[in-house]
């Protein structure tokens, strides 16, 4: 769905992005990783077409971003890290301005804006001045502006940046959901532990360059084990001791409800203790941890920018 090859793009004789080759498949929720100045914002800015790269390749749903731009636009939704809103529109009129000038039949957008105002669970602010919105409810304007003309892709620029712990979570309960509606997602972020709650693979930038991309799980840890963690709502005594008998746990520790181990092994057997201890226990979440994605970010990069 995203294929770069060799995109290399200047700055007054500064690389912000040198030779990067890269692909992101249908249906991937991909993190975009990287120190302050890798290169993360430019990327995405190419890939929306609001800068022309110096050289390379760059395909984005079928569509060159040097030579067929406006077909590219038509195929991606794209939310900046900063974005402005017009004081005094109401929500569903912003979102019908934006629907309008993407070219959506006027006949279509009531429905196209009611089901995005559902979706980003905005509809009980359908009438509120934009303005008044808060930080979290804004970015979730800014996703439906961009999913107004129902693009296949969706390039997202630090989401959760300055957001408070419940809206940040809510965000990334909407990027899995518009994951299960088969969008096509590339999101940067300095917030680790948010993209690995939704992300399927990571690209790592550093100075320009490409250091490392992969998926989520293969590309940290070099001794074969997946951190996890999990929290019952009762019985975590007889959680930790059904563990602890097996022979591919490693590291268990436990504190009050919330228990973090080690697995040696790959997904599979990551779904196997899943389900056993589903069964055995009430669970109120079982899920890999950010480690992976923290120990590949300190693994492949130093903290250089360009």
């Amino acid at each position: 769905m995203i294929r770069l090859e060799k995109i290399e793009k200047r700055y007054a004789g500064s690389a912000a992005l040198a030779g990067v080759t890269a692909d992101v498949k249908t249906g991937e929720v991909c993190g975009l990783v990287g120190p302050n100045g890798a290169g993360k914002s430019t990327l995405l800015k190419v890939l929306a077409t609001l800068i022309r790269p110096d050289s390379g390749t760059a395909v984005v749903a079928g569509a060159s971003v040097r030579s067929e731009p406006e077909a590219v636009r038509s195929r991606v939704g794209y939310l900046p890290e900063s974005f402005g809103v017009y004081d005094g529109m109401p929500v569903a009129e912003y979102l019908e301005f934006f629907a309008h000038a993407y070219g959506v039949p006027r006949a279509k957008r009531k429905a196209v804006i009611g089901d995005l105002l559902a979706l980003t669970d905005l509809a009980p602010k359908r009438d509120a001045d934009v303005a008044s919105l808060s930080r979290g409810m804004r970015q979730r304007l800014g996703l439906a502006r961009a999913l107004v003309h129902d693009p296949p892709v969706l390039l997202l620029d630090e989401p959760t940046s300055g957001l408070d712990p419940r809206a940040r979570l809510e965000f990334g309960a909407l990027v899995r959901e518009l994951r299960s509606l088969k969008k096509t997602i590339l999101v940067s972020s300095h917030l680790l532990e948010d993209l690995a709650e939704f992300c399927t693979t990571v690209i790592v930038l550093e100075r320009g360059r490409l250091v490392a991309s992969g998926p989520l799980g293969g590309i940290g840890r070099t001794d074969g084990r997946r951190p996890v963690e999990v929290e019952v709502l009762d019985r975590a005594a007889d959680a930790e001791t059904m563990l602890a008998s097996e022979p591919t746990v490693r590291a268990l520790e436990r504190e009050d409800g919330r228990i973090r181990f080690e697995v040696e092994g790959g997904p599979d057997e990551v779904a196997r203790l899943h389900r056993k201890l589903a069964v055995a226990v009430p669970l109120l979440w079982f899920r890999e941890r950010g480690d992976r994605l923290l120990d590949a970010f300190l693994r492949h990069t130093k903290g250089e920018v360009s």
